[in-house]
């Protein structure tokens, strides 16, 4: 239901769109990794995003352990970082479908601010 209204005025197409730039950003960031030292850049928060709103359908969410090994990074950090991006009302706790390890998924108005930011 948070989705639904996060949506409205939106538009199919800037849905489709903004998500095959999310898809894009993350295939660039994968590459990167090739030709430089993955320390040299690190934006977690931002990479949960992405993952978040590309995997935006995905039943029961996200787990900290997905997320950390799909960013790259420990599971205490993502931990941390979900942690902050909860207080920023942009990810959600959700009950996780078939195990009782917690899941995250984007909230209404973070999928709203990656729409918009992703369609301009």
């Amino acid at each position: 239901m948070y989705k639904a209204n996060a949506l409205q005025g939106l538009g199919d197409g800037g849905d489709h769109h903004a998500r095959e730039l999310a898809r894009h950003a993350l295939r660039l960031r994968q590459r990167r990794n090739e030709h430089f030292r993955t320390t040299l850049f690190k934006e977690p928060a931002w990479d949960v995003m992405l993952h978040l709103f590309v995997h935006e359908y995905a039943e029961g969410g996200l787990s900290a352990a997905a997320l950390a090994a799909a960013v790259g990074t420990s599971e205490p950090t993502i931990r941390r970082w979900l942690d902050v991006l909860i207080g920023e009302q942009l990810v959600v706790s959700v009950p996780a479908q078939s195990s009782s390890v917690p899941a995250f998924a984007i909230s209404g108005r973070g999928l709203r601010s990656m729409i918009e930011l992703l369609s301009e």
